[in-house]
């Protein structure tokens, strides 16, 4: 179940490990479809629409820049989406334990002993996590949008990739609970490129844009609970002419472990954003969103409606 969040025709759609399963009006959703010791991420997905003044400012622009819209550029142009995002634990359950008295107390710790077993090896429990968040152009290279004058800017070429070293922004904000506890961000900018050809051959300017865009704010530093916000407002470094990637989350992560992630981003390029636990070499994805095409860069555009993301586990 879920909060009332705004949908252009009131209903939400319904994502299981991001298949969808189902749709409804209600602020609650029942899957009858689960397996005993598993985990699923369950999502809730809402969209509103732009006036009609800024679908008509996004039409008069594509034209201008001799852009044909697709109706799947429309839709994206056009949608304001939102996501609400949890783990959900299914716990193992015997026949024996069907048997057993009905001692509450009992049960309940039983209960919560499993589900944080289950827990540890999705999210172990740790001293120190890390949340990493990458901004990265998927393609080798694109037409050059701002302005549209025959140039190109280079890509990162890649899928998403926690370990890469190829993106346009990191941000990696490091937390530590014990000895003493810490919120410590380390910010990088990838270079920027700007070619005469597709295949970047031939280089015309290269520039690395200014860190000072990404803000960090250390809310709450503590052995049981840590709470920060990051600001980020970095652009392409060539001129003022081109528009600035932009996102915001506010997270809250407690020693238990659990944490709550909301924000929002621009709708390009791709944005991916991991949780690392210093006990586990695996990467916990937090949010992903990737861009359909070439022409979603419009969506850069001051004023384009973002994607919100509210995740918890």
């Amino acid at each position: 179940n879920w909060d009332k969040i705004p949908d252009e025709d009131g209903i939400y759609e319904i994502y299981k490990d991001d298949i969808q399963i189902g749709s409804t009006k209600d602020l609650e959703f029942v899957d009858n479809n689960v397996t005993p010791n598993s985990r699923y991420q369950y999502d809730i997905v809402a969209t509103t629409q732009v006036s009609d003044e800024k679908k008509k400012e996004y039409i008069d622009l594509a034209n201008e820049r001799k852009i044909e819209l697709t109706d799947d550029d429309k839709k994206e142009l056009f949608s304001i989406e939102g996501h609400l995002s949890n783990i959900i634990d299914i716990p193992t359950i015997e026949e024996s334990d069907l048997e057993q008295p009905q001692v509450f107390i009992k049960e309940e710790e039983n209960s919560l002993s499993a589900k944080n077993s289950m827990k540890a090896a999705y999210m172990p429990k740790a001293n120190a996590y890390s949340f990493l968040y990458m901004t990265f152009i998927p393609y080798f290279s694109l037409e050059d949008p701002f302005p549209l004058n025959g140039t190109y800017l280079k890509g990162d070429d890649r899928s998403y990739q926690p370990y890469s070293d190829r993106y346009r922004t990191k941000v990696d904000v490091s937390t530590g609970f014990k000895g003493p506890t810490y919120i410590n961000p380390v910010v990088d900018i990838g270079t920027s490129h700007r070619c005469a050809d597709a295949a970047c051959k031939k280089v015309i300017e290269t520039k690395t844009a200014s860190k000072s865009g990404v803000k960090v704010y250390k809310d709450l530093v503590g052995t049981k609970k840590m709470v920060w916000r990051v600001k980020h407002d970095v652009g392409i470094p060539f001129g003022k002419i081109y528009p600035n990637i932009n996102y915001y989350y506010e997270a809250t992560l407690l020693s238990s472990p659990s944490f709550v992630v909301k924000g929002a981003h621009d709708k390009a390029p791709n944005h991916e954003f991991y949780l690392f636990a210093e006990t586990s070499t695996k990467a916990f994805p937090i949010e992903k969103y990737k861009v359909n095409s070439k022409n979603d860069f419009m969506l850069l555009m001051p004023g384009s409606p973002q994607h919100f993301f509210n995740r918890s586990f």
